[in-house]
């Protein structure tokens, strides 16, 4: 197979699987076509330049690309799979990890039986917050974490209807779990069972709990002194660190890379390798001083919605005049970022909604403070701006977007 050839087949595969790291036969079938023809050499491509883990389970009619961060995101958790997809909290992860462990054990259970289970385990630990489920909230949350299993095929509803079940306790349905997904809905290198374990008395602690399940053995010594680590793994490291972000991450910002990692990248051989694996994924690169981008042309390789987009929301918007504030244009048309105070931007805020009283309709439901900082949380987890206390710091990649002015009138 010529190089062009293999480029032209494993690109969209390779975006496909960015976006969408558990693919599945009976939802997608082109795409699952793709990767199962081309399933060796998409493994070999992923794993050699980000360490990261491709199954295809052919019989199962799925495939998991287990994706590991450069650096652990708080702003890219699990949302919410109905209403405004907000993130998923702490009593909904809880939920999550305990239906899974029982679905495992017995694939064939009805929500209200599965309800009660939950109930009794959770009542029982002091570790979590107590299921009740006659509050209506709790089925709430109990519905969304089912219908986000269903939705990553790890549950299929048999009978009945998962979303009647918050309407009313005494709705039910007949739960089928896969039980071949869902041990792979989890990327860790160690299981969970074997780090209770390790922890013993501390096995309560959350952040112990998420450092062991995010840390990766075969670079705890170059991570630790990447100096001191034989060469070749230190390369190896590095590589994936800088592909990771560029990949997977928004942008990609030097001075957010540790020294050796910035020292790979800028790097002859090391630059041009990073290009030659941007390109192959189908993707082109764009520099902007300290700031790298990948950017997919497609929009395929996206998992998540873009900052901005022709129909956006409130919100969204409220990001973009945020960072109009934020980063200025020089009279020699030079676009400077410069830090702000929130209550400097929730103040701007309110003067477009005195200025746009029909556009600000929106977000007058919930206030100028709260929709700016949603707006902010936004822009944060985009890489564009820092919150520091009541300071709002704008990083680099900010003074790339820019806005239409507004017109007199």
């Amino acid at each position: 197979m010529s190089a062009d050839l293999r480029a032209e087949v494993l690109a969209p595969a390779i975006r496909g699987l960015l976006a969408r790291p558990l693919v599945q036969r009976r939802t997608e079938p082109e795409l699952f076509r793709a990767i199962a023809v081309s399933r060796a050499r998409l493994g070999r491509w992923f794993e050699d330049n980000l360490g990261w883990r491709l199954q295809v389970d052919l019989p199962g009619g799925f495939a998991r690309l287990h994706k590991r961060a450069a650096v652990l995101d708080p702003t890219r958790g699990l949302r919410r799979p109905r209403g405004a997809h907000r993130p998923f909290d702490g009593f909904r992860y809880q939920l999550l990890a305990l239906a899974c462990a029982h679905l495992l054990r017995r694939p064939l259970i009805t929500m209200g039986d599965l309800a009660d289970v939950l109930a009794r385990a959770m009542g029982s630990d002091a570790a979590f917050v107590s299921f009740d489920a006659t509050r209506h909230g709790h089925r709430l949350a109990f519905v969304d974490v089912l219908v986000w299993l269903r939705d990553q095929g790890a549950v299929e509803c048999t009978a009945g209807e998962m979303e009647g079940f918050s309407a009313a306790e005494r709705g039910d349905a007949v739960l089928r779990a896969n039980t071949t997904i869902l041990p792979q809905l989890l990327s860790s290198d160690t299981p969970p069972s074997r780090i209770r374990e390790e922890l013993g008395t501390r096995a309560a602690e959350a952040e112990d709990w998420i450092a062991r399940l995010a840390a990766e053995p075969r670079y705890d010594v170059v991570a630790d002194d990447p100096q001191g680590a034989e060469r070749g793994l230190r390369v190896q490291w590095a590589r994936h660190q800088v592909l990771r972000r560029l990949l997977d991450d928004p942008v990609l910002e030097l001075d957010a890379l540790r020294p050796a990692v910035r020292e790979y990248l800028q790097s002859p051989a090391g630059r041009d390798k990073v290009l030659d694996v941007v390109a192959e994924a189908g993707l082109s690169c764009e520099r902007h001083g300290q700031v790298w981008l990948a950017i997919d042309p497609t929009g395929e390789s996206s998992d998540g919605p873009p900052l901005f987009s022709r129909r956006p929301s409130v919100v969204h918007q409220v990001a973009g005049i945020l960072l109009s504030v934020l980063v200025s244009e020089g009279t020699d048309g030079v676009r400077e970022p410069a830090s702000r105070s929130v209550e400097s931007l929730e103040a701007a805020l309110e003067d477009r909604m005195r200025r746009h009283p029909s556009w600000a309709r929106g977000a007058r439901k919930a206030g100028a403070a709260a929709t700016c900082a949603e707006a902010l949380v936004l822009l944060e987890s985009f890489g564009l701006v820092e919150c520091d206390a009541d300071v709002v710091h704008p990083r680099p990649a900010a003074a790339r977007f820019s806005f239409e002015r507004e017109r007199d009138g």
